[in-house]
């Protein structure tokens, strides 16, 4: 009988392989098979200790390792291997990543908390990981006190069928922490499709960069002592409501394209800012939120709430910044306490459709295409002295702040001196403009384009005035007179500046001014006088008009002096007297289809451009075509 005792004692001390193979390959390492028999033991698995070391498997299956409780750091080199089960105490580390030379691994089994140290344990993030099952011999929340490398078990979640399974083969949906002071780290459970829940059990502290990332996370609760949120933490999660009222840390581009959300609390936060790692901002894209319900915020940070397209209201009466891109999109927001802002990004409420707040009195700083195309109807901006310029360098300098705010009634902001580029453009509702028009320093390309109600009478232009841009007024309400003295400041004018306004007179008296741009005067029907007596070119359209349906209605009396030089089509489609005596040149199609009666002085003429089409002391004189040089 005792030769049986010993008999079935010898064999229960041998691991009982699954794999043939494998066995054969821990039989060949002496390292390993101490005794040199044909039989791995359970003693000579825990007694292997050597650290680092490298054990090649040429089986599928390794799930024994589990009994080499003695290893450290080891890699694992198993070209088959497809499925391990792992003891505790296997690491790896910056130089080792565990199973990086497992191509093939699909299952792994842990029997408790594990920490690989190896950043990448799988192998590159991104590489062709195929791991697709973890199985939990412990408590679910060994996977998460777990490290795993630094982006967790992305090595499992990469696979679209990656999930984790209990002892029992049943999926692990739910984690409830148990530990006091938790802290859930760095991308642990990143495109996770199996967990879905969170107990946070009022032991959970602090949630790392990614973790849970485009995972099927839809709920976690229990954040009764969670006081920080790292960056893209919840980014791409199926969660529909969110309270943590202890939280205190700045939200960085936490919550983006979480398209499900729909309300959220957040009683002390103070910050929403954007995540330099996807350029999310903390709620970008979600297209469901409705409540939001953070009372101490302050800074709401670029992209913030970009694309919340059901957002309706934010009832938080302390901001005090609004950065780049913080509502763009969100089509239903109508209200904002603005009182407090200071400062606006760039396109921070463009497409904000039904946006309409009033006082911004307290704004400094405003950035491009800030308002574009927003609901705003009449809006205040007394006590602020701010520039609405872009960049001359600025790729997306063709949009305004108020650009295209088409409901636009009325702007009172005394003090706003600089107007930049387009900033009215296309405000076809604007009326009022109570701006600093006496000591306006700049009104540059397009700033007032098509902003056909504006009320803008008899314009003295003031000598504050440096720079008149392109098309500053074209298609514009502008009435009565334009007066540029003597004494202003201007040394030129955009072309189209006025083109298609409703002026009836136009009298240049600067002397800087020298020539008439493209345009400048282009399809102006009311003009009846011009008064340019130190010009001495005029450009294609600067006197007449492009348009045969746009032409003056009345003869035009223009009066220049020193005109020299009438370009190609300077008066086409023109209807005036032009008083010119110096006139030396005309070119080509000047008075093309004009009705222009000229008083020049025939013998200062040098050259006539081909079909000029003058009329000279009522006698029509046509050139068919053909060009005169008087010089010649």
């Amino acid at each position: 009988m005792s030769f049986f005792r010993d008999l079935i004692s010898m064999i229960s001390s041998y691991i009982q392989f699954e794999d043939a193979d494998t066995k054969e390959s821990l039989i060949n390492n002496s390292a390993i098979n101490i005794d040199g028999d044909h039989e791995i033991s359970y003693k000579e698995a825990a007694a292997y200790n050597t650290s680092p070391a490298t054990i090649t498997i040429t089986g599928e299956s390794f799930k024994e390792f589990q009994y080499f409780t003695g290893i450290g750091v080891c890699k694992i080199i198993g070209t088959n291997l497809k499925i391990i089960y792992i003891p505790t105490t296997f690491t790896g580390n910056s130089q080792i990543s565990p199973f990086v030379s497992c191509p093939l691994l699909e299952t792994l089994g842990i029997f408790g908390t594990i920490n690989l140290h190896s950043p990448n344990p799988f192998g590159t993030l991104g590489g062709s990981w195929i791991l697709k099952n973890v199985i939990v011999f412990g408590h679910p929340s060994d996977i998460i006190k777990s490290y795993v490398g630094d982006y967790g078990w992305f090595g499992l979640t990469y696979h679209e069928q990656g999930k984790f399974y209990d002892k029992n083969n049943q999926e692990i949906n739910s984690i409830t922490i148990e530990d006091n002071n938790f802290t859930i780290s760095k991308g642990i459970l990143m495109k996770c499709k199996s967990i879905n829940t969170i107990h946070g059990n009022s032991k959970l502290v602090a949630i790392q960069q990614r973790a849970f990332e485009n995972s099927v996370l839809s709920s976690i609760d229990g954040l009764d002592n969670l006081t920080s949120i790292a960056t893209n933490a919840f980014i791409g999660t199926n969660l529909t409501t969110f309270t943590a009222n202890n939280v205190t840390s700045a939200i960085i581009g936490a919550f983006g394209n979480c398209t499900n959300l729909e309300s959220v609390y957040l009683s002390k936060v103070t910050t929403l800012s954007p995540a330099t790692l996807g350029d999310y901002g903390a709620f970008s894209g979600c297209t469901s939120l409705v409540n939001v319900n953070i009372p101490n915020l302050t800074t709401i940070g670029k992209r913030s709430f970009h694309n919340c397209t059901n957002l309706v209201t934010l009832p938080s009466t302390n901001i005090t910044s609004v950065g780049e891109k913080a509502f763009y999109n969100c089509v239903k927001l109508e209200t904002l306490d603005t009182s407090n802002i200071t400062t606006i990004g760039a396109w921070a409420f463009m497409a904000c459709t039904k946006f309409d707040s009033k006082n911004f009195n307290n704004v400094t700083s405003i950035g491009i295409r800030a308002f574009y195309s927003s609901g705003l109807t009449e809006v205040e901006f007394k006590n602020a002295n701010f520039t609405t310029t872009p960049s001359d360098t600025d790729t997306n300098q063709n949009y305004g702040v108020f650009h295209n705010c088409t409901s636009l009634t009325k702007i009172d902001a005394p003090n706003l001196i600089n107007i930049g580029k387009r900033t009215f453009y296309g405000c076809t509702e604007l009326v009022n403009a109570n701006i600093g028009w006496n000591n306006i320093t700049n009104i540059k390309d397009g700033a007032f384009a098509d902003c056909s109600k504006l009320s803008l009478n008899d314009w003295i232009i003031p000598d504050s005035l440096i720079e008149l841009g392109v098309s500053a007024f074209k298609n514009s309400n502008i009435t009565g007179s334009v007066t540029i003295p003597s004494t202003s400041n201007l040394t030129t004018l955009g072309s189209e500046c006025f083109r298609n306004t409703k002026i009836t007179s136009f009298d240049l008296q600067n002397p800087n001014i020298t020539t008439l741009n493209g345009g400048m005067l282009n399809e102006c029907q009311e003009l009846r006088t011009i008064n340019i007596p130190y010009i001495i070119t005029a450009s294609q359209y600067s006197l007449g008009s492009s348009n045969v349906y746009k032409r003056p209605k009345y003869r035009v009396t223009i009066n220049a002096p020193s005109l020299i030089k009438l370009s190609i089509g300077a008066c086409y489609y023109g209807n005036s007297i032009l008083n010119a005596d110096n006139l030396e040149e005309v070119g080509e199609a000047a008075f093309f289809t004009s009705t222009v009666l000229l008083h020049i002085k025939i013998n200062k003429l040098k050259k006539i451009g081909s079909g000029a089409q003058m009329s000279i002391n009522s006698e029509t004189l046509t050139y068919n075509n053909n060009s005169v040089d008087f010089a010649n």
